[in-house]
């Protein structure tokens, strides 16, 4: 960025962004996930996301050290729009009805509780 000012507002505005897609693939995964395969979905998500940073940490590293940070930067850019189409394109070959989540299992506060007493 060519000052502080700018950088710091970029810095809030991804930082939001990042919380935000965060907060909202957590919530949608384990909303329209079956509860037999929750676990293992999640363990996917997390994978995904702590997982790949091993491996395109060094690579972007490498790029940008072997030409400049902006291409490093770019390179970055160009992988998050790969995903986000590979992503548009799954979701269209998913029919509309199968897309929406499924209505939530209303708790039974007392068969709760017994359940947890043994």
């Amino acid at each position: 960025m060519p000052t502080l000012a700018t950088e710091l507002l970029a810095l809030v505005l991804v930082g939001a962004a990042s919380t935000t897609f965060m907060a909202t693939g957590n919530s949608t995964l384990q909303l329209t996930t079956d509860p037999s395969f929750r676990g293992g979905v999640m363990a996917l998500w997390s994978v995904t996301f702590s997982g790949s940073t091993p491996i395109g940490g060094p690579i972007i590293g490498a790029v940008s050290e072997y030409t400049s940070p902006r291409y490093g930067l770019a390179l970055g850019g160009l992988a998050c729009l790969a995903a986000a189409g590979l992503g548009a394109a799954a979701a269209r070959r998913t029919p509309p009805r199968e897309r929406r989540a499924p209505h939530p299992v209303k708790m039974d506060w007392a068969a709760y509780q017994q359940a947890q007493s043994g």
